[in-house]
């Protein structure tokens, strides 16, 4: 692969990974179920490491870590917005 294939491959990985870290620890604080809390975040820091793991052996942390921070951060204002707002009624 060339150098900017490989530059959207990690960008594009790390944007859907932000995505997912922000909503599943957005799901795990409405989570009721005390058993599942501690293999969600076993699951998210599994998960996280070893992408990032495998971004530093191809040399394409700075994309994954920037589409990280970008999906992360959208990803946390949006459920925040949507969970602050009051819906109004039909």
């Amino acid at each position: 692969m060339d150098a900017h294939t490989l530059f959207v491959v990690w960008l594009i990985a790390g944007i859907l990974l932000g995505l997912g870290h922000a909503a599943s620890l957005w799901l795990t604080t409405r989570l009721r179920d005390l058993v599942w809390l501690p293999v969600t975040g076993l699951l998210r820091f599994v998960l996280l490491g070893g992408v990032l793991a495998g971004a530093v052996l191809s040399d394409g942390i700075l994309p994954a870590a920037v589409g990280w921070a970008l999906g992360f951060s959208t990803a946390a204002a949006t459920l925040v917005v949507a969970t602050v707002t009051p819906q109004r009624a039909r």
